[in-house]
Parts: structure tokens; C-alpha cells; sequence
């Protein structure tokens, strides 16, 4: 962890999720309370990432 909180993802991981670089990824809490690292690959991966903020829609 960097002093200006960016972290490093090892490079078997990176290519396992196929995370190119530089590239996103974003980061979700499960039930049991863990945070887990999810590739964003398109846009519409991002939908839920605000938590309870989408339409009836569920956008």
C-alpha cells in the first residue's frame, strides 16, 4: 500500500481476471463482510456499484 493509497495487484492475478493495464477494477463487499477485486470490463459492469442508488428500472 502507497502512501497515497493505491495497491499493487500481482501480475497472476491481473492476468487471471484479465485485467489489462492500466485498467479497472472495482471493489464489493459480500455478505460475510470481505471486499473482493472485480475486473470492469464495460461500462455496464459498473451498474450496482452505488449501492441502492438505481431506478425501478435498476439502472
Amino acid at each position: 500500500m502507497s502512501s497515497r493509497g493505491k495497491a499493487t495487484i500481482p501480475k497472476e492475478f491481473r492476468e487471471e481476471l484479465g485485467i489489462s493495464t492500466p485498467g479497472c477494477v472495482k471493489f464489493v463487499r459480500t455478505a460475510e463482510g470481505e471486499i473482493v477485486i472485480r475486473p470492469v470490463h464495460s461500462v455496464t459492469d459498473l451498474r450496482g456499484i452505488l449501492g441502492g442508488k438505481t431506478d425501478d428500472q435498476g439502472r
